[in-house]
């Protein structure tokens, strides 16, 4: 089963139209109020990740399910580019992006670096390979480069202890996204951004 695909943009107000399909698929499932409520958060939660990463987009945004597994999907074209994250950065005075903290921002922050690692390499430093490799569930691909929370989950698990370690599982703790989804998963090439988040729902009713 999927939905029909709703359009996003930073400048509107479609995100209402999208809660409200994301509500209506739950009711479809027969989902239950408890996991009805957690569909509709991963909602909000995915919807929130573009104006936080680039600003400016448009989108588009459905949901499926497979299963027992609903899948959020939000296709983004982003209008962010290399020299605009230098200004950004630029206008810290640190020289860095003091944002960098939490994982919701290290997620952003990932996602502004595979997009540059996209752009005109003769513009682009070896900066954002060092940011991908330090940031555990990054791969580079031919297609472009990925991410996904549980293969981040798992890389911890077999990562050395200490403190950044510590500081990388409490961030988990504390966010929304990383508690309830099963798995998000992010896909970037060009200035185009495919996020995905899965969760499956053991009461789902499958056609």
């Amino acid at each position: 089963m999927q939905t029909k695909k709703i359009q996003v943009a930073s400048d509107t107000a479609d995100v209402s139209r999208a809660m409200k399909e994301s509500k209506d698929f739950a009711h479809k499932l027969q989902l239950n109020e408890k996991s009805s409520l957690r569909l509709q958060l991963l909602t909000e939660e995915l919807l929130a990740l573009p104006r936080a990463i680039v600003g400016e987009f448009s989108a588009e945004f459905w949901l499926e399910s497979i299963d027992q597994t609903c899948q959020l999907h939000l296709d983004m074209t982003a209008d962010m580019n290399y020299y605009k994250r230098q200004g950004m950065i630029k206008a810290s005075t640190s020289k860095k992006n003091s944002a960098e903290e939490g994982f919701f921002d290290k997620l952003r922050d990932f996602v502004e670096d595979a997009l540059f690692a996209q752009d005109t390499l003769d513009s682009y430093t070896s900066e954002a390979s060092s940011n991908l490799m330090i940031f555990y569930g990054a791969n580079r691909a031919q297609y472009g480069i990925s991410w996904s929370l549980s293969q981040y989950k798992s890389e911890l698990e077999n990562a050395e202890e200490g403190d950044e370690l510590e500081t990388a599982w409490e961030e988990l703790k504390q966010s929304m996204l990383a508690r309830i989804a099963d798995d998000v998963q992010v896909a970037a090439k060009g200035n185009q951004v495919h996020l995905t988040v899965k969760k499956t729902f053991p009461d789902t009713k499958t056609a």
